[in-house]
């Protein structure tokens, strides 16, 4: 490499660390665990990584996902009762299973209900076991012969309505048929050619992005509402950060299955939606890049905060620090500063985390004696004056 090449190397080195890193805006915020507040102490589970957590209906206590043995695709999950001061009380071990979205809910004070991969699990938390499995379908997961049945007549439909599509197109053009595009140059020119293909093209991405989709969404709706109308009794449950929205239905055999549908069929269906609670004082952005840093998918975006009774939590502020070389072939990913205002029992910390932090999945922050509960990589702290 000569000279000339080896500055222009370096001038560009140095002009791209120059763009894509930001100074600290605040340096003399300290990093969590560590607050600027000495009256307000941090603690937290050592030794103990969790995925999600939600509190008891009297907030006595805390119900966590905990991973143990983590392969990083696999790991055992268990569920374990916490006190207020983080021992552990008791623990429901679900064995190993690859790492996924999930999320809590408690829906009356002694049942839990775990989603995980397609699958509710229901808790009795005084017994504190498993008390049923639920499956839950979707539009590309429900029984195999109704579904293949369903998928072979959108195949048909797709092909009539390609064929319709193709017969338009050429009338548009003035074209009998489609198998060349000589006659679209001899009826015209390259550009009435050009013009052809584009719109036999664009027909060909709506009948994937559009028709396809929209009759195999229309089918499963159709089987979904059959076996909800057929069944003894069934709710709509909505996920606390309004994800998505499932109907469970159980049959005349026992057997409760979990359909997740759009709230404008649950109404045509006539099933009201279970209450439970969930903290309302919070708006969730799910749209936000930021939420794929999180470790749940429950994370505030720059701006938003949760109050709950004498506790207020809010992100002021996210920056990239500092762009990884993933993009030039390197192995380091991007930095990112979060700055928060933490307000507890009338005293104020800030602090900072290079990742957003993780709600409990009912979007509390206080434990009955006052603690402000939060998620940061896998570590449950807690903040108490």
């Amino acid at each position: 490499m000569n000279y000339t090449t080896l500055l222009c190397v370096s001038l560009l080195s140095w002009s791209l660390s120059g763009c894509f890193m930001r100074t600290d805006t605040h340096p003399d915020i300290p990093l969590l665990p560590q607050v600027d507040n000495a009256s307000i102490r941090v603690d937290s589970l050592p030794d103990t990584m969790v995925r999600n957590f939600i509190f008891s209906a009297d907030k006595t206590k805390i119900y966590a996902i905990v991973l143990t043995a983590s392969t990083g695709v696999f790991a055992q999950h268990t569920l374990v009762e916490f006190d207020q001061a983080g021992h552990r009380l008791r623990q429901l071990p679900f064995g190993e299973m690859s790492i996924q979205q999930m999320e809590l809910a408690l829906l009356q004070p002694n049942l839990l209900l775990w989603e995980f991969s397609g699958l509710f699990y229901r808790i009795d938390l005084d017994a504190f076991k498993v008390v049923d499995k639920v499956r839950a379908f979707w539009t590309g997961n429900y029984p195999d012969d109704q579904k293949n049945n369903d998928w072979a007549r959108v195949d048909r439909e797709s092909q009539a309505w390609f064929r319709l599509k193709q017969k338009e197109i050429g009338q548009q053009f003035d074209i009998q048929e489609t198998d060349s595009i000589t006659l679209a140059v001899l009826k015209g020119n390259k550009t009435n050619a050009d013009a052809y293909w584009e719109a036999i093209r664009k027909a060909r991405s709506d009948l994937r992005t559009q028709f396809e989709p929209d009759r195999h969404k229309a089918y499963y709706e159709a089987y979904a509402l059959a076996r909800i109308r057929s069944g003894k009794l069934s709710f709509a449950y909505r996920s606390p950060d309004n994800y998505a929205s499932y109907v469970f239905t159980k049959f005349a055999d026992g057997s409760t299955t979990a359909f997740t549908l759009d709230e404008a069929i649950i109404q045509k269906a006539g099933v009201k939606f279970h209450p439970y609670d969930v903290n309302t004082r919070v708006t969730i952005d799910r749209n936000n890049s930021d939420v794929s840093l999180s470790d749940g998918r429950f994370s505030l975006s720059e701006g938003q905060a949760v109050t709950d009774r004498t506790s207020v939590l809010q992100l002021t502020e996210g920056i990239t620090a500092k762009y990884g070389d993933l993009m030039w072939g390197g192995n380091s990913f991007d930095e990112f500063l979060f700055y928060f205002d933490l307000k507890i029992g009338g005293k104020i910390a800030r602090f900072k985390w290079i990742y957003p932090l993780a709600l409990s999945n009912d979007f509390y922050l206080q434990s009955a004696n006052g603690s402000v509960y939060v998620l940061k990589a896998g570590v449950l702290y807690w903040f108490h004056v």
